[in-house]
This record gives C-alpha cells, structure tokens and sequence, in this order.
C-alpha cells in the first residue's frame, strides 16, 4: 500500500497481531471451559488447546525478537557516540592530568617562596 508509510504499516500489523494474540488465549479459555462442561472429546480439546497455545507462543516469540531487533540497531546508532565520549574523556583525562601537574609545580613553587622567605626572616633577627 503506497499510502502507508512504514511506521503505520509496522503498527497496523503490531495491533492486528495483539488482537490475534488476545483471540488465542480467549480461545485457550473457552475451550478448557468447554471441556469442563464435557461437550467435546478430551483429544480434540487438548488439540485444540496445544495449537492455540503454539499459535499464541509463536506471536510471543515474534514480538519478542522484534522487541530484540530494535534495541540492537538502536545500539548501533548510539556506538559512534560511545566512541566520540570516550574519546573526548581521553582528552579530557589528559587536560587534567597535565592541570594537575602544573598544580604540582605552583605547590612546589610556593613552598620554595615560604621557605625563602622563612630564612629571610631568620637573617633579619
């Protein structure tokens, strides 16, 4: 259908398979009620109950992998941004660590200022 775009088309076919889901299990329910009463033969109902139950299973088990489907793509698109941060966390690490160097050096140069001037001190007593 050209007039559907693949978002309503994708939709349209979730909703037609919860529906399909839902007749199922109502299907399971009614005929283990039917059986309760004893109108059919135990083989046909068990049957019955073992199909719907595949059927059910089987649109489970696709939903399932289409749930699995999107959030891999959806790491895909996010991988090139996991290595740009990484990336730009290395720069970072090295533009701290090269602060914290040069803060290294202000403390030792401040430490050779008091100790200059702590014996400046004791010159002029």
């Amino acid at each position: 259908m050209p007039y559907l775009d693949d978002g309503k088309m994708e939709r349209t076919i979730s909703i037609v398979e919860h529906v399909l889901f839902w007749i199922l299990i109502l299907a399971i329910i009614a005929t283990v009620i039917w059986l309760a009463f004893g109108s059919p033969e135990f083989e046909k109902s068990l049957l019955m109950i073992m199909i719907f139950v595949a059927g059910s299973e089987l649109l489970l088990w696709r939903t399932l992998f289409a749930i699995d489907k999107k959030s891999s793509i959806g790491f895909e698109r996010v991988r090139p941004d996991f290595k740009q941060v990484n990336s730009r966390l290395d720069v970072m690490g090295n533009g701290i660590s090269g602060i914290k160097s040069k803060l290294i050096n202000i403390k030792n140069d401040v430490s050779n200022i008091k100790n200059s001037i702590l014996k400046i001190n004791k010159k002029l007593r």
